[in-house]
């Protein structure tokens, strides 16, 4: 699943991810496309959730393939960013920044899903920007505190979002301790093209076990990176995955993978199926010098590398990242692939007074060979990190 580690730290990651200038191409003349994508369009009037944008897409030209777009609602909702992902190799990724034009700024019209189960074990502080974070990625929203407040009842386990007076919303909501459903969860079931490890292919094949949990742990990295809204309950989807009936299907270069649950923690019974295109083996990338490939460890390996530069405040994520990159795969490879780099690498770690940031490739990269640090042992991928150390002015 997306960015599986504590709930607290994904929430962390994704909201950082938001801050940091995204790189986008407005123009795409000299860029590969054979879909119908609607690059001329500057501004969308829509309510500002990722559904209402896809679907003002699917509106615009009944031929575009919404599948192939992934949207992040920036923050403030006054603009997004689409990006076209095609999976095909003769194909480019492009990136678009466009302004929203609302329908409403009505909360009841705009958060639409406002059950969030609590948990000891999945939620250790309920607090004010746990839940918010929480509602935004149910919602596909970006609210921030400059525009609502957040008021949680911990004896209750329940919360009220409220627009701030005189700011850009109106209304409010009540969060509730309710089941979701996995249809709340579910929102794009087509994952496009993964990656599955050669011998977790042939085990599969060769066994056809009634419950592949290798190959199903493979497949859910990809559920949960096109459906964001699993990094809450992270570590209870890992649970439900053992206890949950589940099937995957595998035809030529097609899979189905179908889920059913029927306990009633965190989810009450309910269903999904995903459908995907896959590719057996390794074909990706390594955030290594020269590509160099990173085997599977028990421990994870730290690829050290060393940057004749010194960090400045003002250097933003995109900066850094950068830099590594052209240290380990070269400027060519940003060139080619920068449109949507801002979503496939993450940040773990900053110490700046010592010069040191440390970097992941996401689970379920377009990019990256990588899998998720827990996953990686059913998986059968690798983890690994990126240590990169710049210079350091002495103070002295």
């Amino acid at each position: 699943m997306k960015k599986l580690l504590t709930i607290l730290g994904s929430i962390t990651l994704i909201g950082n991810a938001s801050l940091f200038p995204v790189s986008c191409t407005n123009k795409a003349s000299d860029k590969k496309i054979n879909d119908n994508v609607p690059w001329e369009l500057t501004t969308i009037k829509t309510i500002p959730t990722i559904a209402g944008i896809k679907a003002v897409l699917k509106e615009y030209d009944e031929n575009i393939n919404v599948d192939k777009f992934d949207v992040d609602v920036l923050l403030g909702m006054k603009s997004a960013v689409i990006r076209y992902l095609p999976n095909e190799n003769n194909l480019d990724y492009l990136t678009k920044k466009i302004n929203l034009e609302w329908t409403t700024n009505d909360l009841t019209k705009i958060l639409t899903v406002t059950s969030l189960p609590y948990s000891l074990k999945d939620m250790r502080v309920y607090d004010e920007n746990l839940v918010l974070a929480s509602i935004n990625l149910l919602n596909g929203t970006a609210l921030t505190v400059k525009d609502v407040d957040v008021s949680v009842k911990p004896d209750e386990h329940s919360a009220t979002i409220i627009a701030k007076e005189g700011r850009n919303f109106v209304g409010g909501v009540n969060i509730i301790n309710e089941n979701l459903t996995f249809d709340q969860l579910v929102k794009e079931p087509q994952l496009g093209t993964i990656t599955i490890n050669e011998k977790v292919y042939n085990d599969f094949k060769r066994s056809q076990v009634v419950k592949p949990i290798a190959l199903a742990a493979t497949v859910m990295e990809y559920v949960g990176d096109r459906n964001r809204a699993f990094a809450i309950y992270q570590k209870a989807f890992a649970m439900i995955l053992l206890h949950a009936e589940f099937s995957c299907e595998l035809f030529e270069r097609n899979g189905t993978f179908s889920l059913t649950y029927n306990n009633n923690e965190i989810i009450s019974p309910s269903s999904f199926k995903v459908n995907f295109k896959f590719i057996i083996g390794e074909n990706k990338y390594y955030l290594n010098v020269n590509n160099e490939k990173v085997p599977s460890e028990f421990i994870p390996p730290v690829i050290k590398i060393e940057i004749n530069y010194t960090l400045l405040p003002n250097d933003d994520f995109n900066f850094i990242r950068n830099k590594v990159i052209s240290k380990t795969l070269g400027q060519e490879f940003i060139n080619k692939y920068n449109d949507i780099l801002d979503d496939e690498i993450n940040i773990i770690n900053s110490d700046y007074n010592a010069g040191i940031i440390t970097l992941v490739p996401k689970a379920a990269s377009r990019l990256f060979e990588i899998s998720d640090k827990a996953a990686r042992l059913m998986t059968n991928k690798t983890y690994y990190t990126v240590e990169a150390k710049f210079n350091v002015t002495s103070n002295s």
